[in-house]
């Protein structure tokens, strides 16, 4: 995975913020689940070489994203 995924992951996020009105508003497990497995994959290659910000947006992603299969029972295992 290149560095650069964390703008495809970024530009995502907002494309959701925009046209479904969030994450929470979004019903797709697939795709939250695939997304989830990118933010994971990054921290885990990238996070070193990256600036604080960019760390820090993929972080809160992250997190939403487990928040979001939480709150519906589900289990994101890699």
């Amino acid at each position: 995975m290149s560095k650069n995924h964390a703008a495809a992951i970024l530009r995502w996020h907002e494309q959701v913020e925009q046209y479904f009105g969030g994450v929470e508003s979004f019903d797709q497990s697939a795709t939250i689940s695939t997304m989830l497995f990118g933010c994971q994959s990054w921290l885990r290659n990238h996070a070193a070489g990256a600036s604080e910000a960019e760390i820090r947006q993929i972080e809160a992603i992250k997190a939403e994203l487990e928040d979001w299969l939480e709150r519906r029972g589900l289990v994101f295992t890699q």
